[in-house]
């Protein structure tokens, strides 16, 4: 059906453009009469049509003929998709539901077949579940490398906490230091080079006044260096940074001018478990082009529900995580990592 307007200075003029535009066919739809001009009224008076005619659907071409080389081309790339589509769920055959945990967990798919794959060489199909799931868990610990806490017997050690904003940085390094200085009585020193923000520094004042180690805020390269000159009798010395974002190319410039002043023994990267994965795999990039990150933190497990992140970001970045911290309290709520816990949370343990 086309329906099309006709104006004209009276009906019969309106009508006679229908009529040789549709014939006698046409079907009025509507009519009014107005006044052209400003707001409709003032000018000469006219009148308007809306009218529609049916129109004859045009008949279908009949379909090319397809020539068997053709047809045997498109079965052959139909058969490939398939094979594609098979290959990439092959591990969620006999390990359907482990998969769907697993990426329900916020697991890379990556990973997950990773997995899975690895678990059909230790395991056959048709294994008892708990059988299943025990040996998926030991493949989940053994892929997250740790470390234990540091031996200072052999002198200084300098570490620096750096990572985004809102990580959580400073309340982690407030645990680190009073785990050190009130639980194994070694001399600590806080340094942090946080002056963008008046409160954090503020915070970790008042922290290095409970646990009673000494604090410097910092605010250039230089002043950096004569500070752990002056803290070089201490077992270990942390410095905190202020967050970067991973897209900021200056503000990490900024930090790694001032860390290749200090040559720290350790760059720790500080993440929190609520980031999403491609963020983290973001965040470890930039972070990554100008600092030689060494280890990996993971922050505020409390506060997600979901704990495939820190699998994807221990793969990703390839080195040892450290530690991990379970909420705000200072200096209770910090665990050195076990990847037999991490694997149960994963899994859903």
């Amino acid at each position: 059906m086309r329906v099309k307007r006709f104006v004209g200075k009276s009906m019969k003029e309106a009508v006679a453009q229908l009529k040789a535009t549709f014939g006698d066919e046409a079907v009025i739809l509507h009519t009014k009469r107005s006044r052209g001009g400003p707001f409709g009224l003032f000018g000469r008076p006219r009148v308007e049509i809306i009218a529609a005619v049916d129109v004859a659907p045009q008949p279908k071409p009949p379909p090319a003929p397809v020539n068997s080389s053709e047809l045997q081309l498109l079965q052959q790339e139909l058969q490939e998709v398939k094979g594609l589509l098979a290959s990439q769920n092959k591990g969620t055959g006999p390990w359907q539901s482990l998969y769907e945990e697993l990426i329900a967990g916020e697991v890379d798919p990556k990973n997950a077949q990773y997995l899975l794959d690895k678990m059909t060489q230790i395991l056959p199909p048709g294994s008892p579940p708990e059988e299943a799931i025990a040996a998926l868990k030991g493949i989940v610990a053994e892929e997250i490398q740790v470390v234990s806490p540091w031996d200072l017997s052999a002198g200084t050690r300098i570490v620096a906490l750096v990572g985004p904003t809102g990580v959580g940085k400073t309340t982690t390094i407030a645990k680190i230091a009073a785990n050190y200085a009130l639980l194994a009585k070694r001399r600590v020193s806080l340094l942090t080079m946080d002056t963008y923000r008046i409160a954090a520094a503020q915070q970790l004042k008042t922290y290095a006044e409970i646990i009673g180690v000494p604090l410097e805020v910092v605010f250039t390269p230089r002043a950096l260096t004569e500070a752990l000159e002056r803290h070089k009798d201490r077992d270990l010395i942390l410095i905190d940074t202020a967050g970067r974002s991973q897209h900021n190319k200056m503000h990490l410039a900024e930090l790694k001018a001032f860390l290749d002043q200090a040559h720290p023994d350790e760059v720790h990267l500080v993440l929190s478990a609520t980031t999403k994965t491609r963020d983290a795999m973001e965040i470890i990039d930039g972070f990554a082009t100008v600092l030689p990150l060494n280890r990996l933190i993971i922050t505020k497990l409390d506060e997600t529900s979901s704990y495939g992140m820190i699998l994807n970001a221990c793969r990703y970045l390839g080195k040892p995580l450290a530690y991990v911290t379970t909420g705000q309290s200072v200096p209770e709520d910090i665990e050195v990592a076990d990847p037999n816990k991490i694997a149960d949370l994963i899994l859903g343990g």
